[in-house]
């Protein structure tokens, strides 16, 4: 699903003719939020699903068998999850720069960074949260998709400028989508680090990690037949 945010970088635009919203180009627009989809595949549906299935096979129960501790595998998750989250969104901040000229400048950068950095991270515990409430690993890519896709809508990701309702736009305040979305937005516009969005993203974060260490099961929950 990855290359799916690289293909709206360089589809939408042209699909619209290029117009301008508010004064700024729909591309300026469609490329931050297809960087934070990008993040948020990697993060909070692939790393879930692929932890899922290697619980169903029995992976994880030959690995906590072994002296591996557990935190390291966590780690190990999670350093693979921020490698792929890296290479995603570079992937569409690259293609957004070759194709539609939208560029990151020098200074925005380190205030991208502190945004994309605590979304990941956080993204990855509620990914965990959801493997650690859903027993079966078939559901898994179910339920991290059917609370991802309908926020999207509500978090100004694939809105595109567009405003939205008031009670939509609330129910996109609840969740950690819209605030990391703005916090991309500011740290792009105007290189700055939005702290107030991302102090709510890291407290859904460590929501997401409370509820993953508590519940989570090493190995697949069986069926009485």
């Amino acid at each position: 699903m990855v290359a799916f945010p690289v293909l709206f970088v360089v589809v939408v635009p042209y699909a619209y003719g290029r117009p301008l919203v508010d004064g700024v180009p729909l591309a300026a627009l469609v490329t931050p939020a297809m960087a934070v989809f990008a993040l948020v595949v990697a993060a909070y549906v692939n790393m879930p699903e692929a932890v899922a299935v290697q619980r169903e096979r029995g992976v994880l129960k030959r690995l906590r068998g072994t002296p591996l501790p557990a935190a390291s595998y966590v780690a190990g998750r999670i350093a693979s999850v921020v490698w792929i989250a890296t290479v995603a969104v570079g992937s569409v901040l690259l293609a957004g720069w070759l194709v539609h000229d939208v560029v990151v400048g020098p200074s925005a950068w380190p205030a991208l960074v502190t945004a994309l950095v605590p979304g990941v991270l956080a993204m990855a515990a509620l990914g965990l949260m959801v493997v650690a409430l859903v027993p079966d690993a078939k559901d898994v890519p179910a339920v991290s998709l059917g609370t991802f896709i309908p926020l999207a809508f509500v978090s100004d990701l694939l809105a595109f400028g567009i405003e939205l309702s008031a009670p939509l736009s609330t129910i996109g305040l609840l969740f950690p989508l819209r605030h990391l979305v703005e916090a991309v937005d500011v740290a792009r516009r105007a290189g700055d680090v939005a702290w107030a969005h991302l102090l709510v993203v890291a407290m859904w974060g460590l929501l997401g990690a409370a509820i993953a260490t508590w519940r989570f099961r090493w190995e697949p929950r069986r069926t009485a037949t």
